[in-house]
């Protein structure tokens, strides 16, 4: 007997050792990114893509688009309240509009704006849609009072904001919009259209069909940030402070993945804004937005890691931090949505609101404090796709 107990009371001490182990390491791992295996990467190439602007145009902005018209490639560039078209294949100015503000034909201030083709541009405010073309004609006005009749709650037009792509996405004749509601608890989001839907033949706006994905107990529209990108018959959604992707189908039905930094301990969370400082907002990290790339048929998430900034600094020293971020990571899933690679950008070397993307490859523009920043050009660092050597 008395061996026999020894042998169970080493086994239970090895039992207990083993549990508290398995304890330790399920603690570790919490706190330290999962393991990937990370094939590809994004490199900076050595030459910038450079234009030549005037005094007018500012160097930087979170409105612009590349498209392609009549075999060429454009840059669609906003600044202020004017639209310049660049040529990528002249690297230079071809046109520009000039739109009212004021009176009848005015346009008042616009958020955002999609180029269809030259004859064929849409501008979006927070509260209206217009339909113009490159010649400063306004075709149509839309505002909200004429979508709005039979919503629940007011939808407002999301504009490209701290880093989010939300451009209007065109689906044959009709154009989709990233909307917001005010107010909205977890459990209203799933009664919640995710945006509109506008029908360019019949001028209608309605609601989309289907809803918000189900979101944890603790979020709302006080933290609602949304990025969304169409491929391949899919909608998929990146929001700012959920680690998951949401890919819904044309019924409406949606999975999710999880598409978080592997390279970052610091992870995203739900939270009040309004209750922060500037200092709390900026070392909160969160996902700026999601891009596809059609050419390498591969997803980037933007990812703001948070920047630690200094203490007791003037205002202007933490706006400037909000305004351009100081540091962004880029995530790469495939088109399953597996992450095969993560870039950290070096500190405040790149603008992670001023990118597009072309064949060539994924394009950021300078920062202002890079060495190389010159207000007087745009200028672009070009990324390209590379496999890591195994």
């Amino acid at each position: 007997m008395p061996g026999n107990y020894t042998y169970t009371k080493q086994f239970k001490m090895r039992k207990i050792i083993s549990r508290a182990a398995l304890f330790l390491t399920i603690i570790t791992s919490c706190n330290k990114p999962i393991e990937t295996n990370l094939t590809h990467g994004l490199k900076a190439g050595k030459d910038l893509l450079s234009i030549k602007i005037s005094s007018s145009i500012h160097p930087q902005t979170r409105k612009i688009q590349s498209f392609i018209n009549n075999d060429e490639s454009i840059l669609a560039y906003g600044s202020g309240n004017q639209i310049y078209f660049f040529s990528l294949d002249q690297l230079a100015l071809i046109k520009s509009t000039n739109y009212e503000e004021y009176g009848p034909n005015g346009i008042s201030v616009y958020k955002g704006f999609y180029v269809i083709n030259m004859d064929s541009i849409v501008l979006t405010s927070q509260t209206s849609i217009i339909l113009a073309d490159s010649e400063n004609k306004i075709h149509k006005k839309l505002d909200q009072l004429e979508w709005n009749t039979n919503a629940s709650q007011p939808h407002i037009i999301f504009p490209p904001a701290v880093g989010s792509d939300n451009y209007p996405i065109r689906i044959n004749d009709k154009l989709y919009f990233t909307t917001f509601q005010f107010d909205l608890e977890s459990i209203d989001f799933t009664k919640t259209p995710i945006g509109l839907v506008y029908d360019l033949n019949n001028n209608i706006m309605k609601e989309m069909d289907f809803n918000y994905p189900r979101f944890p107990s603790n979020y709302t529209t006080a933290h609602h940030g949304v990025s969304r990108v169409y491929s391949e018959g899919k909608w998929i959604h990146s929001f700012d402070r959920l680690d998951n992707l949401f890919v819904f189908d044309a019924k409406g039905e949606y999975a999710e993945y999880p598409v978080s930094s592997v390279k970052h301990m610091k992870k995203v969370k739900v939270i009040n804004r309004n209750f922060f400082s500037s200092e709390k907002l900026i070392s909160q990290p969160y996902y700026m937005s999601l891009k596809y790339d059609p050419w390498r048929k591969v997803y980037y998430r933007i990812y703001y890691q948070g920047f630690d900034a200094e203490n007791k600094k003037e205002q202007a020293y933490y706006d400037s931090l909000i305004e351009t971020h100081p540091v962004f990571t880029i995530i790469i899933t495939d088109c399953d949505f597996k992450v095969i690679g993560e870039t950290t950008m070096p500190f405040q070397t790149y603008d992670p609101l001023t990118n597009f993307i072309t064949k060539d490859g994924l394009f950021f523009g300078l920062h202002v404090n890079h060495p190389d920043f010159n207000p007087n050009y745009l200028q672009f660092v070009r990324l390209s796709l590379e496999a890591l050597n195994p």
